[in-house]
């Protein structure tokens, strides 16, 4: 089994889309996996954020520490701006690509490599599969900044429970978000306006090894083509660490301005999914409609203690990671 020398977690407005399978005995093997970080939100602001910690060998002190303390990395260390780094929707756009991968450092970063496709991302929500557009779609062009990930094996994981969301159409999600409440008629809905949906997971994992006198290294290609480092990280060791600890977000800047129990805060981040299905055309001249998703219970009904509960279930469901199956690249539907 290969070194977890660093863990990513990708949560937010993200896009998945795998190359090929390199190898009939072993199908979980690609070239690549692609990332789009969506870049237009409008009014809707979404922020690009990278955050760095390592899990320490030792304290200051040469202390043993515990499995699991961490401690954010040196900007310095890992030669970022700073950290976390957060990269706007209009600095975003300014990228042609970006290029996450392991090795020296590279005048032209690599699109091609080798990444695992774990069977957990079958658990993924899927714009091209039956419980929406249920065929290929074409991404419209620029609503999407590309990651090329070369490196690490990705999994889904933050699952939510069978039916504790659904998608539902343009015209049920402007009412619940507007009312707070789901329609009177929400149990004789017809599918097109409304599915209660399986388990699915809302984040993406993957674990990558950094092998000894390497680095992980992620890079930006600015238009016209300048490329520009935006961390380059050393084997943990290193920096007196087991591991690197990565979490990467495009989510909502607003929703930390929100009291806990704001009916507001509870359903903004349900407004979120609805931007990926405005990023894509169906192929299928029968999938028209704009989706979105929401929780399928009513937030005025609930109590206190639920309402604590269920916003963090609501926001972190619907701002989040979804895939192109049947795609093998984000821009171009091969």
């Amino acid at each position: 089994m290969p070194n977890d020398d660093a863990r990513i977690t990708f949560d937010g407005l993200m896009l998945f889309c795998f190359s090929e399978k390199t190898s009939k005995r072993l199908p979980d093997k690609r070239n690549r996996c692609e990332i789009g970080i969506h870049n237009q939100t409008g009014t809707d602001k979404h922020a690009f954020v990278i955050d760095i910690k390592k899990e320490p060998l030792k304290d200051k002190k040469k202390r043993p520490l515990k499995s699991g303390e961490l401690e954010r990395v040196d900007p310095k260390s890992a030669e970022m701006s700073a950290n976390p780094l957060e990269i706007s929707q209009v600095n975003l756009r300014k990228f042609s690509s970006l290029h996450l991968y392991t090795g020296t450092l590279q005048p032209q970063p690599p699109t091609s490599g080798s990444v695992i496709r774990d069977k957990s991302f079958d658990g993924i929500l899927d714009l091209e599969g039956e419980d929406f557009y249920r065929g290929k779609v074409n991404v419209i062009p620029g609503r999407y900044t590309i990651l090329f990930a070369t490196a690490g094996s990705f999994t889904g994981v933050d699952a939510t429970h069978d039916a504790e969301y659904a998608r539902v159409s343009e015209r049920i999600h402007k009412f619940i978000l507007k009312e707070s409440v789901r329609p009177r008629f929400w149990d004789n809905l017809l599918d097109l306006d409304r599915r209660l949906l399986a388990t699915y997971f809302r984040q993406v994992k993957t674990e990558v090894e950094i092998p000894s006198g390497q680095h992980l290294i992620l890079q930006g290609v600015k238009k016209p083509g300048e490329v520009v480092t935006i961390f380059r990280l050393p084997h943990p060791s290193v920096l007196n660490a087991k591991r690197y600890v990565i979490e990467i977000t495009n989510l909502d800047k607003k929703h930390s301005k929100f009291k806990p129990y704001d009916k507001i805060g509870e359903t903004k981040k349900c407004g979120a999914f609805i931007h990926h299905s405005l990023a894509v055309k169906p192929t299928n001249p029968d999938a028209k409609t704009i989706f979105g998703l929401t929780s399928n219970f009513d937030f005025l009904e609930l109590t206190r203690g639920e309402k604590k509960f269920l916003n963090h279930r609501c926001e972190t469901a619907c701002c989040i990671v979804c895939k192109l199956e049947s795609s093998t690249t984000i821009y171009g539907g091969g």
